[in-house]
């Protein structure tokens, strides 16, 4: 028998095979559209004639991690402009409040399940209350630019032309190899910002499905 811990894009499940099982048979019998997907067995990628071969043709041991992602068409990039740095997602900003609506505590975990990344969508907020008070300008600063950290991202309450989720920040004019100040800065949450937008593509099939379903049940007269 092998515990074989199985990712997509709807997380991670820990499933019991046969030796003798192919990978395609792994992947149907757990309900995986593998077939758009990017698969591999211990991080490494699949060759072509993979998916027929067996788990013990593979060398598989006791345990091991086979994974089936649906890559993004885009994925979260900055951009520098000028003094201003955008940190545009791969996702438009409707997409992410519909995702969010249904499923409000949607974050990236660590190996034990523990929130490591979350996202929020800032509310809209009225810059004319930005005079009164500093909480109130703070409020309005994150509504308007939004915040990336390492912990998570605040999307702006604005899309941008495109109707993709954007985050602004205002950098030092003094600096000089910009580049590498946003990197040094901002690289590691982007790339958990990128790996928590890999999951939602199918988190977005799942909250279309559920806002159908509750459509059905309403009866207009």
């Amino acid at each position: 028998m092998v515990k074989i811990t199985l990712i997509t894009n709807a997380g991670k499940k820990t499933v019991i095979a046969n030796e003798t099982d192919t990978l395609r048979s792994v992947y149907e019998k757990n309900d995986v559209n593998y077939g758009s997907c990017t698969n591999t067995i211990d991080s490494v990628p699949l060759k072509v004639g993979d998916l027929n071969k067996t788990l013990a043709e593979l060398g598989v041991g006791e345990t091991c991690r086979m994974s089936s992602i649906v890559k993004m068409d885009n994925a979260a990039n900055i951009i520098l402009a000028g003094d201003a740095c955008v940190v545009k997602s791969g996702v438009k900003l409707e997409a992410w409040k519909k995702v969010l609506k249904f499923e409000p505590d949607f974050c990236l975990t660590d190996e034990d399940d523990e929130p490591l990344f979350r996202v929020a969508i800032a509310e809209a907020a009225d810059p004319a209350e930005a005079c009164k008070t500093k909480a109130a300008t703070d409020k309005v600063n994150v509504a308007m630019l939004g915040s990336l950290n390492i912990n998570g991202a605040v999307f702006s309450a604005n899309a941008d032309k495109d109707g993709y989720a954007v985050i602004t920040t205002v950098m030092d004019p003094t600096v000089k190899d910009k580049k590498q100040t946003v990197a040094d800065k901002l690289g590691a949450a982007l790339l958990r910002l990128n790996k928590l937008e890999a999951l939602v593509p199918e988190k977005i099939a799942a909250a279309t499905a559920n806002e159908q379903e509750i459509r059905d049940a309403i009866t207009q007269l």
